[in-house]
């Protein structure tokens, strides 16, 4: 049986109020037209848009009205006394050896140190799952259209040339010249009214960074824990109908490891209201779960009513 496929990728949280807003899809909306509005045309508005997610073909998926998106956009960080690049980096970056990362996203040269009270944009990261045969020049192409990422990968992950990313880890990768467009943040201001206090979305990017563990369970043949920690997933109300996804492929698999297609078929079932078009490789999916998917696609049997009588 082969593993669903989907996107190991997480956003990484950094410091600042304006990161990690929401989207409340609209009918008609995809992928595309929404990264559009909030990032113009940068082409990686729409892979860091589908990272934060967990999607991974932004073309075809179908977005329900009514779903909302973890949106990804740079934060804001003040900076306080006495702090140069280094120190700014470390407490909004995670490490002081993104500094120059940091400088390059304010376009401003990282051996000058910003005036204290300057309000300095913070980039968005994408935090990249790798698998073993993972190359840095592939994630370069595959998150940067192109290897011209290389360097910028390996400064801010500390790695030597020539040197691998590791195994089964974490490769940070980051997007300092995206910005929010116009309008955007126009849209955003409008929504800003009907918006919590950043629970749901703080909510929601938690869920994104736990999805790639159930990918472990599932390689190491755990599936009963695989189905308690994705059951888990389900249960919070925060999550987004993509993440449901997901999530019921994961319940779905496990569940036919287990023998019990009836409770993989609900797990598809309830996917498939959140992406009615929800649909599975038939060269690399098992015959038995494509089977459990057609099952779950038809309509529910309707019992004969009973003569009262």
């Amino acid at each position: 049986m082969t593993r669903p496929s989907h996107v190991l990728a997480a956003i990484l949280l950094c410091a600042g109020p304006a990161f990690g807003d929401e989207h409340l899809v609209r009918e008609g909306e995809t992928l595309p037209r929404i990264a559009q509005l909030y990032f113009g045309d940068a082409p990686a508005g729409l892979i860091v848009l589908a990272a934060a997610n967990g999607i991974s073909d932004p073309d075809e998926v179908a977005l329900a009205p009514g779903h909302r998106l973890l949106l990804p956009v740079p934060g804001r960080a003040t900076v306080q006394a006495g702090e140069g690049w280094e120190r700014l980096a470390e407490r909004t970056l995670g490490h002081a050896g993104r500094a120059a990362v940091l400088a390059r996203a304010n376009e401003m040269d990282p051996d000058v140190a910003p005036d204290t009270g300057v309000e300095v944009v913070v980039p968005v990261v994408v935090a990249h799952r790798t698998d073993r045969g993972d190359t840095l020049p592939e994630i370069s192409r595959r998150y940067y259209g192109s290897g011209r990422g290389l360097r910028l990968l390996r400064e801010f992950n500390a790695l030597r040339v020539g040197s691998r990313p590791p195994a089964d880890g974490t490769i940070l990768v980051p997007f300092p010249d995206l910005r929010l467009s116009a309008a955007g943040a126009e849209a955003l201001a409008l929504a800003a009214p009907g918006r919590g206090d950043g629970a749901r979305t703080q909510a929601q990017a938690e869920i994104t960074a736990a999805l790639p563990a159930l990918e472990g369970l599932w390689k190491g043949g755990r599936y009963v824990e695989l189905v308690a920690a994705a059951s888990r997933l389900a249960g919070r109300p925060e999550a987004t109908g993509n993440q449901l996804v997901t999530i019921g492929r994961w319940l779905a698999f496990a569940y036919v490891a287990l023998e019990r297609e009836d409770l993989a078929e609900e797990a598809l079932r309830a996917a498939l209201e959140h992406q009615p078009d929800l649909d599975l490789n038939p060269i690399t999916t098992s015959p038995k779960i494509l089977r459990v998917l057609r099952s779950a696609r038809r309509p529910r049997a309707v019992a004969p009513a009973t003569d009262p009588r």
